[in-house]
Parts: structure tokens; sequence; C-alpha cells
């Protein structure tokens, strides 16, 4: 099985960052965008006769949530976007293969890491990053992937003491535009949109320590069940606090970057 979704636990992670590690100043923050259209006004891409490239590779620069629990985190999530952070969220996009005769492309999504240049990343090797198969309109620029399961890797450091938490995502749908340069070479990523959902049962399961020298908490209990908002049986949205999963849905942005193999 293809274990893989991107994202939507990306909250959960800036929540617990910023619980944990120190306060940031923000003005060199390389996030484009801090409060990411949700898609009411979104960006116009006509890339109708520019000749795609085979392989492109991004790096997530804003990334917003418009359902509970993760919308009240969006603030706390940009500020931990910065690169110049000790442990900065870095959520990392390649699509390869890339067909635009046929309308097709391999995405990879997941966790990063800075390297000793931070104009390079490389995938946390404790981050499943599989290839998932996808589509592509060569018109419009619009990929999109289904992305079966995802465990995102969160660093946490609590003075000297660094530690890492895989939190799990599951059924995470990823589409966004590529709005290329003139000569195809590179590209934005504009329009995104993310949604996916983390199980009670897995959020049982996950424990972090919030602060030097605390007992672990779950995740049930930083997410609370008064906001389980989604049914995995019915794959339906329900009032808060009836369902046994959370539902999290957002945008997000990209800028070209290199990663490393």
């Amino acid at each position: 099985m293809n274990r893989k979704p991107l994202l939507t636990v990306l909250a959960i992670a800036a929540m617990l960052v910023a619980c944990s590690s120190e306060p940031s100043n923000n003005s060199n923050n390389t996030t484009a965008n801090n409060d990411p259209d949700m898609g009411n006004n979104p960006v116009e891409v006509d890339n109708t006769g520019t000749e795609y490239a085979s392989e492109y590779e991004f790096l997530f620069d804003s990334l917003a949530f418009k359902t509970a629990p993760a919308n009240k985190l969006n603030t706390l999530l940009n500020a931990n976007l910065d690169l110049n952070l000790e442990f900065p969220i870095i959520v990392l996009l390649k699509l390869s293969d890339v067909d635009a005769a046929a309308g097709t492309v391999v995405l990879e999504g997941g966790s990063g890491l800075k390297t000793d240049d931070i104009t390079t990343f490389i995938f946390d090797p404790d981050s499943d990053s599989t290839g998932t198969a996808g589509t592509l309109d060569a018109a419009t620029g619009e990929f999109a992937a289904s992305l079966e399961y995802f465990g995102f890797v969160a660093t946490f450091k609590f003075e000297n003491d660094v530690s890492k938490t895989v939190l799990p995502i599951n059924k995470l749908t990823l589409s966004g535009q590529m709005n290329l340069s003139e000569d195809g070479a590179t590209a934005n990523v504009v329009n995104g949109v993310l949604a996916g959902y983390m199980t009670k049962e897995d959020g049982d399961a996950t424990l972090i320590t919030l602060a030097a020298g605390g007992n672990p908490i779950s995740i049930t209990q930083v997410f609370k069940e008064d906001t389980l908002n989604y049914d995995t049986t019915t794959a339906a949205l329900v009032d808060p606090g009836m369902g046994d999963a959370w539902f999290l849905e957002g945008s997000f942005t990209a800028k070209p970057t290199v990663i490393n193999d």
C-alpha cells in the first residue's frame, strides 16, 4: 500500500512547535503570503503554448486552514515556516514524469530538512515520500492526486533535547496550479488546496510532549474530542463532537526550490 498523504497535519506541528520552542522573530520569514486566499480570489493561470519541463520541485511558502481545530493555528503555522528557525516546518513537493500531452504526473510530497545550503533541501528520511500518480491539465497547470496515508514528521526541541513525532493523516487530496515561467523551466504553485483527516484512534495513539520535563499527552487531548467533525464510515462531515476523526482543509502556495535525492 502506498502510505503517503501530505500536510493537513501541519497545523498540529505548528501548534506544537510554537508551544515547545522559543519565540521567533519572523522578519525574515520566507512566507510569501501569511493569509493565503481560501479560493475566493484564485490566481488566473494560462500555460497555453508553454512547454513543460519533465520535473518541478517546490517548497511550501504559505499554508492556511479553514476548518476547526486547525484554523486557529494559521498565524503560528506561518511563523514556523521561517527557514531561519533551527527546526522550521518544511514541506516539499516534487512533480516528476510530467507528461503534458498525456495529462499525467507523479507527485511526491512530504516533510523536509534543511541542508548546509539554505536554498536546497532533502526529504526527511522518517517521512514516507513515495511517488503517487496524478493528473495534469496542460493549459491551466492544474495537478491533482489522492494520497492514501501520510505520516508527517514534526521535530520538537526542549532546551537541549530534540525529538521527532510522526503525526498520521489519511485520505489526503492535493491539488494546485503550476504557473509556468515564459520558458516553462520553472513555476510557482498557486491556488493550492488540500484536505484529509486524522482519526481519533490515531490521535489517541500519537503521544507528544509539550514542555521540557512534561508528561506525554495524546493528540486527542490537544485537538479535543468535541471538535471531531468527520465520519470515516460515511466519508462525510458531521456536527462537531459526532465524528470519529478530525477533517482538515486548507490552501497553500509553493515556490521553486532544489530537492536533493
